[in-house]
C-alpha cells in the first residue's frame, strides 16, 4: 500500500479540504474492492464473513492512523511486537496474534483507545445493521484460556477458565485443531461472537488437560495483578476481566515462546546490546514522557489535590503515581508528574502504563490539560540507564523481594507465604 495522508492533513487530490472530509471514505472503499477477490475466495456463508469483512475494514483504517499524531506510538508498538515475537515465522507466534493485538487490544495516543474503538467512534454511524453491533462485538473480544467441555458434530463447547462461562464455537470443518480436539484440552485463543454462537479467529495454543490447574492459577494472578496495578477493588466484572486479557496477551505470548524454547530465561545481570528489561506489567521497559499544556493551572491543582489517584511528593507542582497493590519501598511507583511554567510532564516506564495514564487524563483531566506529544526511548537509547536499572533489579531480586507484599500472593510477603503448603505452591 502506498503512503496515505493523515485524516487531518490536506487531501492529496488538491481540493484544499482535510483528507477525512474529502477522499478518505472513497479510498477505504477502493482498498476493500482491491482486496475483495481474495476475500471472496474464503467466504464461509456464515456470520463469520461479516466479522472478517469488518476486521478488514479496521485493518485498512489502521494504515491511515499510522500517519496521525499518534501514529509514531502505533508504528513503534507494531515494530517492537514483530521484533520480539516474529509473527508468522515457523515456530514463533502466529500472524493472527499481531493482527488481533494491534487493532483490537493495543491502546495508544491521548485517547487511550484501540483502532477498533476509533473506527466505532468515527465510522459506525455510516454502517447499516448489523455492522455497528458487530463492531462492538469485535471490540469486546479478547484472547483467553478455554477448556474443551463438549465436542459436537457442528460445534465445540468451550468453558472460560476464569468466568466458567460456556461458549458454543461453530465448527468450520477446515482447521486441524477442530479435527483433533479432545475433551479437557485447554485452548488459548480468541473467540468473536456471542456465547450461543461464536467463531474462533486465531490459531490456538493447545494444552493438555493436566495443565488446566496451573493455567487457571495463572489467569487468576493475571486478573489480580491487573486490578492491583490500577487501584481496582472488589470482584472482577466481565469488563475488568476482558481488559486484563487484552493487557496480558504479550505476557502469555512470552510464556508460550519460553515453553517452546524460543525465549531463554537469562540471569538479570546478563548484558549486551539489545538486552531487554521487563517490568511488572509484563511490558518491556522504556522511558515514556508525555507532555501537556496546562490550560487552567489553579483548577488543575485543585483537581489533583482532590484525587486519591496521585499523591503530592511535598513539593508544589509534583505528584507521584503509586500502585495501590504495592506501595512499600517504592516498588509500587508507576509514574511521576511535574508541572513547570504551564507545562505538565508525565514520566512512566512502559507503553502499557503510558496508554493507561493517557486514557485516565483524557477521561478526567482534559478540561485542564491539552495533549502536546509523546517521546519514547528504549533502554539502549538512554546512556547509563541499563547499568543502573540492572543493578537495582539484581539487588531487589537477590536481597529484598521476599520481604515485600506481592499482588500475586494476595498481598502477602513471600517470606510469610511459604509458611503454608498453598503459599509454597504459589
Amino acid at each position: 500500500m502506498t503512503k496515505r495522508a493523515g485524516r487531518n492533513e490536506p487531501c492529496p487530490c488538491g481540493s484544499g479540504k482535510k483528507y477525512k472530509k474529502c477522499c478518505l471514505d472513497r479510498d477505504l472503499k477502493n482498498h476493500i474492492e482491491e482486496t475483495d477477490g481474495e476475500f471472496r475466495k474464503n467466504l464461509t456463508g456464515t456470520p463469520l464473513d461479516e466479522y472478517f469483512e469488518l476486521m478488514r475494514f479496521i485493518q485498512m483504517y489502521s494504515n491511515i492512523l499510522k500517519f496521525e499524531p499518534d501514529g509514531e506510538e502505533f508504528f513503534r508498538a507494531e515494530k517492537e511486537f514483530v521484533k520480539e515475537f516474529k509473527p508468522g515465522k515457523k515456530g514463533w507466534i502466529p500472524d493472527s496474534y499481531l493482527e488481533n493485538w494491534l487493532i483490537l487490544d493495543f491502546r495508544f495516543g491521548i485517547s487511550g483507545k484501540t483502532v477498533c474503538e476509533r473506527v466505532i467512534e468515527k465510522e459506525a454511524k455510516n454502517l447499516v445493521h448489523p455492522g455497528p453491533e458487530n463492531l462492538g462485538i469485535i471490540a469486546g473480544s479478547y484472547f483467553a484460556f478455554y477448556a474443551v467441555d463438549r465436542i459436537g458434530s457442528e460445534d465445540i463447547i468451550l468453558e472460560d477458565l476464569f468466568t466458567m462461562k460456556k461458549w458454543k464455537m461453530q465448527k468450520m470443518g477446515m482447521d486441524y485443531f477442530e479435527l483433533e480436539a479432545e475433551l479437557g484440552q485447554v485452548w488459548y485463543t480468541r473467540l468473536i461472537g456471542v456465547q450461543e454462537r461464536c467463531y474462533n479467529v486465531s490459531v490456538p495454543y493447545v494444552f493438555d488437560p493436566e495443565d488446566r490447574t496451573n493455567l487457571s492459577n495463572g489467569v487468576q494472578r493475571q486478573v489480580k495483578t491487573f486490578m492491583a496495578d490500577r487501584g481496582i477493588s472488589g470482584k472482577a466484572g466481565d469488563g475488568v476481566y476482558a481488559e486484563s486479557c487484552k493487557d496480558a496477551l504479550r505476557t502469555w505470548a512470552r510464556y508460550m515462546l519460553t515453553a517452546l524454547g524460543k525465549i531463554k530465561q537469562a540471569p538479570v545481570h546478563a548484558g549486551g546490546k539489545g538486552m531487554k528489561l521487563m517490568i511488572r506489567d509484563g511490558d518491556e521497559f522504556c522511558d515514556v514522557r508525555i507532555y501537556y499544556d496546562v490550560i487552567k493551572s489553579d483548577k488543575f491543582h485543585e483537581k489533583m489535590a482532590a484525587t486519591d489517584f496521585f499523591q503530592s511528593d511535598g513539593r508544589n507542582g509534583r505528584w507521584i503515581w503509586m500502585s495501590p497493590g504495592n506501595k512499600s519501598a517504592g516498588l509500587g511507583l508507576l509514574g511521576l508528574l511535574e508541572e513547570k511554567k504551564g507545562k505538565l510532564t508525565v514520566e512512566v516506564n512502559s507503553l502499557n502504563t503510558a496508554s493507561f495514564i493517557k486514557k485516565f487524563i483524557s477521561d478526567n483531566l482534559s478540561e485542564y490539560l491539552k495533549y502536546e506529544r509523546t517521546d519514547i526511548k528504549t533502554l539502549d537509547e538512554i546512556p547509563g540507564m541499563k547499568t543502573m536499572l540492572l543493578k537495582q533489579t539484581e539487588d531487589y531480586y537477590l536481597k529484598d523481594w521476599m520481604y515485600h507484599p506481592i499482588p500475586a500472593l494476595e498481598g502477602k510477603r513471600p517470606v510469610d507465604a511459604v509458611k503454608t503448603a498453598e503459599g509454597k505452591r504459589e
